[in-house]
């Protein structure tokens, strides 16, 4: 995964800025943002991409490691539970990195790019089909 830094506006304090984002602009900004400081990660689709970057999201933006070691005696499943409530939705972060991808600002290794665009078009074969 490459971020193309010309399609990435910045702040005097190097802040990242997307205004041309129409939708989860903040989730976008932060994502790209996300990227430049976690190690690289592997993934063999652009699904598997995405559910990376919602986790790697929820652990630097929503702490999700710190909500288990807070309440470390109440069960598992209410602490979850407790903190999913209050994270960003997944859908959130799946369509923001979705816009990053397809607007070129985040290049995905080409060989899952090529497999998505390879779907995408047989999708819209699919539903061209359709009356």
């Amino acid at each position: 995964m490459n971020i193309d830094q010309s399609k990435v506006n910045r702040n005097l304090l190097n802040e990242v800025s997307l205004p041309q984002c129409p939708r989860f602009r903040a989730e976008a900004e932060n994502i790209v943002a996300m990227t430049e400081r976690i190690p690289p990660f592997n993934y063999n689709s652009a699904g598997e991409f995405q559910k990376i970057v919602i986790v790697e999201y929820w652990l630097f933006y929503d702490n999700l490691e710190s909500a288990f070691t807070q309440y470390p005696k109440l069960h598992r499943r209410i602490v979850f539970k407790s903190w999913f409530m209050k994270a960003t939705p997944p859908e959130n972060i799946r369509r923001a990195c979705q816009w990053l991808v397809e607007n070129g600002v985040i290049t995905l290794q080409p060989t899952v790019r090529e497999k998505a665009l390879a779907r995408a078009g047989e999708i819209r074969g699919e539903f061209a089909g359709e009356d």
